[in-house]
């Protein structure tokens, strides 16, 4: 299997970028078409979406047919202590270990696998081009990748899609969406989904992965939604126009951050404030316990909410369209106590917790360890990557 960089939409594939003669999986990074994918598995297929995180790794087994979507295993379980840092897995063999461990003690024979680099360590952008096809396309797609990468191209695999004409303009103009990593983590990423005995058959980007699970296949331009996927040291923020991606950033702070502010104000080590956190991301926690936390966060939003309103500001700016009108929050970090409230009172719109798996048939199993698992919320990602893994089975 090449490590190329077929970036593929659903129907039409556009722009090829480089080709490293190592093998290892495909970046193929395609935004889910307006269809309804999960109606269209007519035949049983499996797979399974890999989440590596600095803290934890989410893995969601899913299973496709004609009557939809099944989730036969979800859970988290710690990533190896510093074995993940900046979007880089430094040891996969190690990874790969803790990875299969979880999966044998799933009971998760599935060896079909889908994973991502994160956002912060990958490009998302759009641009507008003139109507070009062909070589004169893939040369047009280099030169912007190449404005935007603050590495060499020769190290970058890279790939590009059109999604559509450029509405309301005279000239012949089109949208055309990048996506491009580091090949060297497209690597880090093959080679654990292998030391783990799973068979990659994708790496994705981050932003692709959430949007695939959270934004309602069908959804009609013109109703932006704003979901933030809130990591241990980043946050991704993804604003979509119907089912189509208009601004994806990941900026620095997750809830390593909120650690810290815990670890500092009870005098705890950081691994007895981790623990504390994550107890306080469950469910029934105290009243006075969850004052706690919220006064914590007071700061951390602040930060957060400043970079959202950014986005917020570019989205508007560059496609004139309406603000969106509530905040979707997913991630380990939105389960924390008081977190939705205080955003949505930063943002002044209405922000929830996401439960991706809502919008699937069948029952979901809740894994063993990690946060919060009887939610969907921190595993967002994973299923989106399942599904990607289905879908093109």
């Amino acid at each position: 299997m090449r490590l190329g960089a077929t970036l593929t939409r659903v129907r039409d594939r556009v722009v090829r970028g480089r080709r490293p003669a190592r093998p290892a999986a495909q970046l193929r990074a395609a935004v889910p078409d307006a269809s309804d994918p999960r109606r269209a598995a007519a035949r049983a297929a499996a797979a399974v979406g890999v989440d590596i995180g600095s803290a934890w790794i989410k893995i969601v087994e899913l299973i496709g047919g004609r009557d939809g979507f099944s989730v036969r295993a979800r859970l988290t379980v710690p990533t190896p202590p510093g074995t993940v840092r900046g979007g880089r897995i430094s040891f996969p063999p190690v990874v790969g270990r803790v990875l299969r461990d979880a999966l044998s003690h799933a009971g998760i024979r599935t060896r079909r696998a889908v994973a991502s680099v994160s956002g912060h360590v990958s490009l998302v952008r759009e641009v507008r081009l003139p109507r070009l096809s062909g070589d004169e396309l893939r040369e047009a797609a280099r030169f912007e990748v190449m404005r935007y990468l603050p590495y060499p191209i020769t190290e970058a695999t890279y790939d590009a899609f059109v999604l559509g004409e450029v509405p309301d303009t005279g000239a012949a103009r089109m949208e055309v969406l990048l996506a491009a990593a580091r090949t060297d983590l497209l690597a880090q990423h093959v080679d654990t989904l292998r030391a783990a005995g799973l068979e990659p058959a994708v790496i994705d980007v981050e932003p692709f992965a959430l949007l695939r699970a959270m934004v309602p296949a069908g959804t009609p331009a013109g109703r932006p939604g704003l979901y933030l996927h809130m990591g241990a040291t980043h946050t991704g923020i993804l604003i979509v126009d119907g089912t189509t991606p208009r601004v994806a950033r990941s900026v620095v702070g997750g809830g390593n951050v909120i650690t810290q502010r815990i670890a500092a104000q009870r005098g705890l080590s950081l691994e007895e404030a981790e623990t504390y956190k994550i107890r306080l991301s469950g469910p029934d926690v105290p009243e006075g316990e969850a004052r706690t936390i919220e006064g914590l966060l007071r700061d951390a939003v602040a930060d957060l909410t400043l970079e959202v309103r950014r986005s917020i500001d570019y989205f508007q700016g560059q496609y004139r369209g309406v603000m969106p009108d509530r905040a979707v929050l997913t991630g380990g970090g939105a389960m924390l106590p008081g977190l939705p409230r205080l955003l949505g009172i930063e943002l002044d719109m209405p922000a929830q917790v996401g439960d991706p798996f809502r919008q699937l048939a069948g029952s979901a199993q809740p894994g063993d360890a990690g946060p919060a698992p009887d939610h969907g919320a921190p595993l967002a990602v994973a299923l989106g990557l399942a599904l990607r893994g289905v879908e093109e089975a």
